[in-house]
């Protein structure tokens, strides 16, 4: 193979061509490209596609499209790094984190994998960091979840109206409440149920479908998690955040900022599921 003359998992900035022109030949494998192109057109789906009807304006600016964006760059830097992770580091990732208490989407932010290997040793910096995150995206959560859910709009909006006044107990017996509701709308039966839940991981054969980047983090729908663990599952020594104990009003404690945050990413976790199982039927 040829001598590499670019740097690995950089985004350059500039015109395509004169970038691919300039790699050594030899050098890469495969390229991919996608609009948009900039060639100030308008672009219609197919009658026949499944997007029938959608239109797309290629028309493009690095200030108006990138400039400030910081969610997109972020999400193209951990796609590079979930690309070189093997299916274990994306495992072993996404559940250091769901033990506590938290849901990134894989398109998050590169630091979530660093973040996951310091999760045990100081909680309080996770906390810290994805409070920071999830606040900053609280409203792009609300528009997703509720363009998703056209239904529960009201509810939604209850919910992350009282997590915005402070009202966290409210909050968090809401987002759980619409966690459980949007789950049985498409199987019938409850996430929190262990049996339900493994039954339709397993039935949606989930890793061929969707690969292993997203299939590592929706599968922690078959792992002992702390927020729907059992009573025999638990123990007596457990204190973390649960379902059950919240519900059922055995923990009074339960009304903070930080486990409302975590219920926020918890239902958008949720959402990727049950939205990929959705693609997937139509394809």
């Amino acid at each position: 193979m040829a001598e590499v003359n670019f740097k690995n998992r950089t985004l350059y900035h500039g015109d395509n061509l004169e970038y691919l022109r300039g790699m050594n030949s030899g050098t890469v494998h495969l390229i991919a490209t996608d609009p948009p192109f900039n060639k100030n057109k308008d672009f219609y789906a197919t009658p026949d596609s499944l997007a029938s009807g959608a239109r797309f304006a290629d028309r493009w600016s690095w200030d108006r499209d990138i400039g400030g964006h910081d969610d997109w760059v972020d999400g193209i830097k951990a796609f590079m790094w979930s690309m070189q992770a093997s299916s274990d580091d994306l495992r072993d990732c996404w559940e250091t984190l769901a033990r506590r208490g938290w849901f990134p989407h894989p398109s998050m932010f590169i630091g979530t994998n660093q973040i996951a290997k310091i999760a045990d040793q100081h909680p309080d910096i996770v906390d810290e960091v994805f409070m920071n995150q999830f606040r900053k995206r609280l409203d792009d959560i609300e528009k997703e979840l509720v363009e998703l859910y056209p239904r529960r709009l009201h509810l939604l909006h209850d919910a992350f109206d009282a997590h915005r006044r402070g009202q966290y107990s409210l909050a968090v017996l809401m987002f759980l409440n619409q966690a459980d509701g949007i789950w049985y709308d498409e199987h019938s039966n409850s996430v929190f149920r262990a049996q339900d839940r493994i039954d339709t991981y397993k039935g949606q054969n989930v890793p061929q479908v969707i690969g292993d980047i997203l299939s590592s983090y929706i599968g922690l729908l078959s792992r002992p998690l702390p927020i729907w663990l059992n009573e025999v599952d638990r123990g007596k020594e457990f204190h973390d955040f649960n379902r059950h104990l919240v519900t059922h009003g055995v923990s009074v404690d339960y009304g903070t900022e930080k486990n409302s945050l975590q219920l926020i990413s918890f239902l958008r976790w949720l959402s990727s599921f049950l939205e990929s199982m959705k693609t997937k039927s139509k394809t």
